[in-house]
């Protein structure tokens, strides 16, 4: 039976419910009509639910005849949901800012210090009443006293501007000390993303292997005259995922305080996402004393560096998100960064000439779009994929972001290399290109005439590489044996003319460039600053390593040389 539907429909059921019946005549249930997904899928988060609340109050009354459907208060606590999510994490950030306040050096100055230390006594007293098994009455007495000390400090970081001044000053002279600097800060954020779109392909997985949503690639960076906005579609903060979902990573469900506490972070032992330090996000307070984000029904602001309230005006910010969605299934997440006009171009500027290579080495995001105030620039990684492991394409490179560079680049579990192409075959990389990254490009200055991306270890401002060097070493001669056996393979058919003459015009090639005169070209590229002997840099021979790994590589597969 068809119904008629309308553009806009104000519950997702259409028709009337229509009774089953078996053979014998017995009821089995009714069968219910749905509007298109598409018409639902245009709606915003607030439209939709009040079409959910709509169509379980018509199910409610016309299937179950109920007089009383109790449906508003039902949807009122589901509503709530989010904002006792947000209460659970300021309190349990109140429960350890006794700690933290001096762990920062943030205790010693008014109107901090007096509160803090009313706030530790009532702590004193409470654990004191618990010990002794006092009575209800008094451990009651004591756990109220505490309750009052955490609201009152509460209140203070929420409001109190010289508290504020106080926190965030502590927190910046920290994250200098750790290295990190105001054009970073949106790398951190892109590599958080990058994570979270990895996560949220374990979670859609269910155990079996990752695939990523396409709509979840992205990544929307909106700088205007005042703000800077980063969007992306990946895994939603404190997002769990479903119940099923096997080895289901409780900390899913912490991320809003390790995002505020310094140092909380548990990723280390997961190989699959980079962040290490617990400090990424963190850094945000470079540049913002105040960050907002959205991430599906989560709306918080963050005052002082450390306590999140809710954003009551976070409209524009859920209008954005829907307006660079590709699929309202994947909500998003939206960060919201306040910056002085002067400070943009230092926090936009080296973000936005690396866009072309972030979107090469990413894990996961192969789209970086550029909403800037001169202008939209999409950025997309779509390369041809000649043999497994070896991708051509072109993108934008530092020094010249008007012109795409075309690149050859050899993938391998934990790292990737990008060497440059021309038309007779690989180039050194002459340009001032970061020679090293680890998702994201490093403070590493000395040239290779290549770029390498690797799981390599960093000192904790993830400028530089970690000086204990022998944990490199090893990932340098692992990435380059795989990337060596990668180019045998897109080589292996340099016997046969059709098939070189494919090769050669998937690489951009020109007409006469030989299999022999290619792949000269390419060890020339990777050995010219890197196997140099003494006048090498300590990181020039670290890449040795590669170079030389990748040279066995090639040779154990045994095949012949063009």
């Amino acid at each position: 039976q068809a119904f008629p539907v309308e553009q806009d429909p104000e519950q997702i059921v259409v028709g009337a419910p229509r009774r089953i019946k078996d053979w014998s005549g017995q009821g089995l249930g009714f069968l219910v009509q749905l509007a298109p997904r598409d018409l639902y899928e245009r709606m915003d988060g607030h439209q939709l639910s009040e079409a959910l609340r709509r169509s379980t109050r018509f199910i409610l009354t016309t299937i179950h005849k109920a007089k009383q459907d109790h449906v508003d208060a039902l949807w009122n606590e589901l509503n709530g949901s989010d904002q006792l999510e947000l209460a659970i994490v300021r309190r349990k950030i109140l429960d350890h800012i006794r700690f933290y306040l001096p762990q920062l050096g943030a205790h010693s100055e008014q109107p901090l210090k007096d509160k803090l230390n009313r706030l530790k006594e009532a702590h004193s007293r409470l654990t004191e009443a618990d010990e002794r098994k006092e009575g209800q009455s008094a451990c009651d007495k004591a756990r109220n006293t505490y309750d009052k000390r955490c609201k009152e400090l509460a209140a203070c970081l929420d409001t109190d501007s010289e508290a504020h001044r106080i926190v965030l000053a502590q927190l910046r002279r920290k994250l200098a000390e750790f290295q990190y600097e105001a054009d970073g800060v949106l790398f951190e954020l892109f590599q958080n993303a990058d994570d979270a779109a990895v996560e949220l392909g374990r979670c859609e997985a269910l155990g079996a292997e990752i695939e990523i949503p396409e709509a979840a690639r992205r990544f929307v960076l909106q700088a205007g005259s005042s703000h800077v906005r980063a969007l992306h579609w990946g895994r939603l903060i404190n997002y769990r995922g479903p119940h099923n979902l096997p080895d289901r990573w409780s900390g899913f469900g912490d991320d809003l305080e390790k995002m505020l506490i310094l140092s909380a972070s548990d990723k280390p032992d997961d190989e699959t996402v980079t962040g290490r330090f617990g400090l990424g996000f963190k850094s945000v307070f470079l540049v913002c004393d105040k960050p907002r984000i959205v991430s599906g029904d989560l709306q918080v602001e963050i005052c002082g560096g450390i306590l999140p309230k809710l954003w009551s005006d976070a409209g524009r910010a859920i209008a954005l998100l829907n307006k660079h969605a590709q699929d309202r299934l994947y909500r998003g997440t939206l960060i919201e960064l306040s910056v002085d006009h002067g400070k943009l171009a230092d926090v936009v500027g080296r973000f936005a000439s690396y866009a072309g290579l972030v979107a090469v080495f990413s894990r996961a995001l192969r789209s970086v779009h550029l909403d800037m105030k001169d202008g939209n620039r999409p950025i997309d990684w779509l390369p041809l994929k000649p043999v497994e492991g070896v991708e051509v394409g072109e993108t934008n490179m530092p020094g010249t972001p008007s012109q795409l560079s075309r690149l050859l680049v050899l993938r391998a579990k934990n790292g990737a290399v990008a060497i440059k192409l021309g038309a007779h075959g690989c180039e050194v990389i002459e340009s001032e290109v970061v020679p090293v990254w680890v998702t994201v490009p490093t403070r590493e200055s000395d040239q290779i005439g290549f770029v390498i991306n690797g799981a390599f270890q960093l000192d904790a401002g993830r400028g530089r590489l970690a000086g204990n060097q022998s944990g490199n070493v090893l990932m340098m001669r692992e990435i380059g044996r795989e990337i060596g056996e990668r180019l045998y393979c897109l080589l292996q058919t340099h016997e046969d003319p059709n098939a070189w003459t494919s090769r050669r015009m998937e690489l951009g090639l020109v007409m006469d460039c030989t299999p022999a005169q290619f792949l000269a070209s390419v060890w020339q590229t990777l050995c010219k600053r890197t196997l140099a002997g003494a006048e090498s840099s300590d990181l020039q021979k670290l890449a040795g390593e590669l170079v030389t790994a990748a040279f066995v590589g090639w040779c154990e597969r045994g095949g012949p040389i063009p």
